[in-house]
Protein backbone atom coordinates (compact mmCIF):
# COMPACT_ATOMS: atom_id res chain seq x y z
CA UNK A 1 0.00 0.00 0.00
CA UNK A 2 1.42 3.35 -1.07
CA UNK A 3 1.48 6.30 1.00
CA UNK A 4 -1.10 7.95 -0.36
CA UNK A 5 -3.64 4.81 -0.40
CA UNK A 6 -2.93 4.15 3.46
CA UNK A 7 -3.41 8.12 4.25
CA UNK A 8 -7.16 8.14 2.58
CA UNK A 9 -7.84 5.18 4.43
CA UNK A 10 -6.59 6.86 7.98
CA UNK A 11 -7.99 10.12 6.73
CA UNK A 12 -10.92 9.74 4.30
CA UNK A 13 -12.04 13.69 5.14
CA UNK A 14 -8.91 14.90 3.20
CA UNK A 15 -9.64 13.14 -0.30
CA UNK A 16 -13.15 14.05 -2.27
CA UNK A 17 -15.02 11.73 -4.53
CA UNK A 18 -12.03 11.24 -7.29
CA UNK A 19 -9.65 10.98 -5.08
CA UNK A 20 -8.23 14.27 -4.92
CA UNK A 21 -7.50 16.36 -1.69
CA UNK A 22 -10.25 18.76 -0.78
CA UNK A 23 -9.64 22.26 -0.68
CA UNK A 24 -9.73 22.29 3.31
CA UNK A 25 -6.96 19.26 3.26
CA UNK A 26 -4.73 21.31 1.22
CA UNK A 27 -4.61 24.54 3.06
CA UNK A 28 -3.96 22.71 6.15
CA UNK A 29 -1.40 20.26 5.00
CA UNK A 30 -0.06 22.16 1.73
CA UNK A 31 3.33 19.40 1.39
CA UNK A 32 0.18 16.83 0.46
CA UNK A 33 -0.12 18.98 -2.77
CA UNK A 34 3.09 18.28 -4.27
CA UNK A 35 5.40 15.78 -5.19
CA UNK A 36 8.70 15.32 -3.18
CA UNK A 37 11.79 15.97 -5.36
CA UNK A 38 13.36 12.39 -6.46
CA UNK A 39 15.82 10.77 -4.18
CA UNK A 40 19.27 10.08 -5.86
CA UNK A 41 21.65 7.41 -4.14
CA UNK A 42 25.00 6.80 -4.80
CA UNK A 43 27.17 5.82 -7.55
CA UNK A 44 26.91 9.15 -9.31
CA UNK A 45 28.07 12.93 -9.32
CA UNK A 46 25.19 14.27 -11.42
CA UNK A 47 22.07 14.26 -10.03
CA UNK A 48 18.97 13.01 -12.41
CA UNK A 49 17.13 16.00 -14.71
CA UNK A 50 14.48 18.13 -12.50
CA UNK A 51 16.50 16.56 -9.11
CA UNK A 52 16.98 19.56 -6.15
CA UNK A 53 18.97 19.23 -2.99
CA UNK A 54 21.53 17.65 -1.94
CA UNK A 55 22.23 13.90 -3.25
CA UNK A 56 21.68 10.50 -0.70
CA UNK A 57 24.97 8.48 -0.40
CA UNK A 58 23.99 5.10 0.58
CA UNK A 59 27.15 3.00 2.07
CA UNK A 60 26.46 -0.71 1.52
CA UNK A 61 28.70 -1.69 4.72
CA UNK A 62 26.51 0.78 6.84
CA UNK A 63 23.12 -0.04 5.60
CA UNK A 64 23.98 -4.35 5.34
CA UNK A 65 24.47 -3.99 9.26
CA UNK A 66 21.35 -1.66 10.05
CA UNK A 67 19.41 -4.22 8.53
CA UNK A 68 21.69 -7.36 10.52
CA UNK A 69 20.53 -4.86 13.64
CA UNK A 70 16.96 -4.95 12.67
CA UNK A 71 17.03 -8.36 12.01
CA UNK A 72 18.44 -8.96 15.40
CA UNK A 73 15.99 -6.82 17.64
CA UNK A 74 13.25 -8.63 15.83
CA UNK A 75 14.22 -12.17 16.68
CA UNK A 76 15.28 -10.92 20.17
CA UNK A 77 11.29 -9.44 20.44
CA UNK A 78 10.14 -12.06 19.00
CA UNK A 79 11.74 -14.66 21.70
CA UNK A 80 10.81 -11.70 24.35
CA UNK A 81 7.31 -12.20 23.69
CA UNK A 82 7.08 -15.41 23.91
CA UNK A 83 8.01 -15.93 26.67
CA UNK A 84 5.53 -15.28 29.97
CA UNK A 85 6.24 -12.55 32.24
CA UNK A 86 5.90 -15.28 35.23
CA UNK A 87 5.51 -14.33 39.02
CA UNK A 88 9.04 -12.28 39.95
CA UNK A 89 7.68 -10.08 36.88
CA UNK A 90 4.54 -9.37 38.18
CA UNK A 91 5.54 -8.94 41.76
CA UNK A 92 7.70 -6.77 40.88
CA UNK A 93 5.20 -4.69 38.54
CA UNK A 94 2.53 -4.67 41.66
Amino acid sequence: MADRDLNRELNPWMYDSSGNLTPEALKQFPDLAGTPAPITTGGSATAPAGASGQQLVVHPDALRTAGQNASRLGSKTTADCQNPAGNAMFRSAT
